[in-house]
């Protein structure tokens, strides 16, 4: 189970007509489902040899990528 995410946080909208600049990715690749390296100027290659970490964020001229922790409530265990 993952126990965080990638939010990749916009500059500026980058879908025209929706205000949103927050989105979460349940990996660095996801990202790249959804986003070309254009709109997010930068590559996936790139993003990985940044080591994204949750102390080492990446800044780019338009979006920022972070790891961030996800809490998840434990499940009770049925006997």
């Amino acid at each position: 189970m993952t126990n965080h995410i990638y939010h990749l946080q916009f500059r500026e909208p980058p879908i025209e007509g929706e205000p949103r600049c927050d989105f979460f990715f349940s990996s660095i690749a996801a990202i790249f489902e959804v986003f070309t390296p254009e709109q997010t100027g930068v590559s996936l290659r790139s993003l990985w040899e940044s080591k994204i970490d949750f102390d080492r964020p990446f800044y780019g001229k338009l979006c920022f990528v972070r790891k961030e922790r996800l809490h998840n409530k434990p499940h009770k265990q049925n006997n």
